[in-house]
C-alpha cells in the first residue's frame, strides 16, 4: 500500500486504466462491471488491482466512500460465490490524496483451475483483459486458457 499513491500518479499520467489496474468509483455501491473485471483478472497472467473509490472521469479523483466495510465485504463475496472457480481477493485499504480507498488484488489462478467464469447473469461466461478493458472471451481464448 505503500506505493498506492505512486500507482495513481502513474494513472494520471497514462489518462485512467492500464492493463493490470482497474479503477472503479463504487460511490454508489459495486458496480455491476466488477465481476466481469475480477474475471478477466483470474484469467490473466499475474492477475491484478482493483481500486475502489476513485472518479475515473473526474482525474480519478477520491470519491469518499461511504460504508467501505459493506463494500469490502460484498467484493469478498462476490469473488467467492459469483465466480467458478470462486477466488480469494486479498482486500486492503490504502489513502489517496488523503482519502481512504480498498485496494483488491486478484490473484490469477492457477492454469489447472483456468477458465475463471461468472456462473450466472447477463454476464455469464468467461471473460478476459484486454489493455484497459474487459471483453467476453471468444472459443478459441477459451480453448487457450
Amino acid at each position: 500500500m505503500a506505493d498506492l499513491q505512486a500507482l495513481v500518479g502513474v494513472l494520471r499520467a497514462e489518462g485512467g486504466d492500464l492493463p493490470g489496474v482497474e479503477v472503479k468509483s463504487a460511490a454508489g455501491g459495486l458496480p455491476d462491471s466488477l465481476l466481469s473485471t475480477l474475471c478477466a483478472f483470474a484469467n490473466r497472467p499475474g492477475g491484478g488491482t482493483i481500486i475502489l473509490g476513485l472518479d475515473e472521469a473526474a482525474g480519478l479523483t477520491p470519491v469518499g466512500l461511504q460504508d467501505r466495510r459493506r463494500l469490502k465485504a460484498a467484493l469478498a463475496s462476490k469473488a467467492r460465490q459469483a465466480l467458478e472457480p470462486p477466488i480469494t481477493v486479498e482486500i486492503d485499504e490504502g489513502m489517496v490524496d488523503g482519502v481512504p480507498v480498498i485496494v483488491a488484488v486478484v490473484p490469477e489462478l492457477d492454469a489447472s483451475q483456468k477458465p475463471c467464469r461468472i456462473s450466472g447473469g447477463s454476464q455469464r461466461g468467461v471473460w478476459v483483459r484486454a489493455w484497459d478493458g474487459d471483453y467476453r472471451a471468444s472459443d478459441v481464448e477459451v480453448q487457450g486458457l
